[in-house]
């Protein structure tokens, strides 16, 4: 009877297994209903590692870990974040979603949308107005023209650089991006090391309205970006690179975390005060 009895059990929570939905039979045992790697929060304009792990109500920390996030921390718009357990149902329905980012964007278009950027050239007042978020092959050839040199010469721009002047523009959203220096060629009667200029992998620029204090600060939160303050030229230099990298003029300044450093703005303060400025169209501008 005893035996009976085991097999019957053994057939039913066979039977139960095969039948019940697998939500349901975690409920059954009292496990959560959905893993953590279900839900991904799609990151946009304006958000940062703080401000995210406060939506989700999380610890910033738990966050990072949960993404292989490392100082400074910085996000990319449109990246997607794993989201850390123990997040409220509620706040899991209401995730920003790929879908919800493009819709605000104009749908990838040039025109209307959230990350249209205007970006003058300094040397002859030349605009351009576009989307820096398209990634077609049209804004390739913009940006190749746009950053020309000055005798009409082009080159191939890292689609990479192109994402920074985007991020820029999003973070100071409203104020045109100036371009003082884009594509220069290596030239024969200098001995100077191939500039990342020469690439296609770097730009000096302003943004109007905003100070070189907190435009070099920002630019240095940004991951596998080179980034120095230029105070004489009261420009920035931005290039992609492998590995982070910060100077003013030509001194490395110490922490790449800058942003969060405390004393870090008042530095540049300091060094913009103390160079005496040159001339809007300084000598190395194509």
């Amino acid at each position: 009877m005893v035996g009976r009895r085991r097999w019957v059990t053994c057939v039913g929570a066979l039977v139960l297994a095969c039948v019940l939905p697998a939500s349901a039979l975690a409920q059954h045992h009292g496990a959560a209903a959905a893993p953590a790697d279900d839900h991904v929060y799609v990151v946009r304009s304006g958000d940062t590692l703080s401000s995210v792990a406060e939506h989700l109500g999380v610890e910033p920390m738990a966050l990072a870990a949960r993404n292989y996030l490392t100082r400074p921390f910085s996000l990319r718009i449109g990246r997607r974040l794993r989201v850390p357990a123990g997040v409220a149902a509620d706040v899991l329905r209401r995730l920003p979603t790929r879908s919800a980012l493009d819709a605000r964007s104009g749908g990838g278009g040039d025109a209307g949308g959230a990350h249209v950027v205007t970006l003058v050239r300094a040397r002859d007042q030349g605009v351009l107005e576009t989307n820096l978020r398209a990634a077609t092959p049209a804004l390739r050839v913009r940006m190749e023209r746009f950053l020309r040199y000055r005798d009409g010469s082009r080159h191939i721009v890292h689609p990479r650089l192109i994402h920074v002047l985007a991020d820029i523009g999003d973070h100071f959203e409203g104020h045109r991006i100036v371009v003082l220096s884009g594509f220069r060629p290596v030239l024969r009667n200098r001995s100077a090391p191939r500039s990342r200029h020469s690439q296609g992998y770097a730009v000096d620029l302003r943004v109007e309205g905003v100070s070189l204090a907190a435009l070099q600060t920002y630019c240095s939160s940004l991951e596998n970006l080179g980034c120095g303050l230029y105070a004489r030229g009261r420009y920035v230099h931005v290039d992609v690179r492998r590995e982070s990298d910060d100077w003013m003029g030509g001194r490395t300044v110490s922490p790449r975390d800058a942003a969060t450093d405390p004393d870090h703005a008042e530095r540049i303060e300091d060094v913009l005060t103390d160079a005496a400025p040159m001339r809007a169209d300084v000598a190395d501008a194509p």
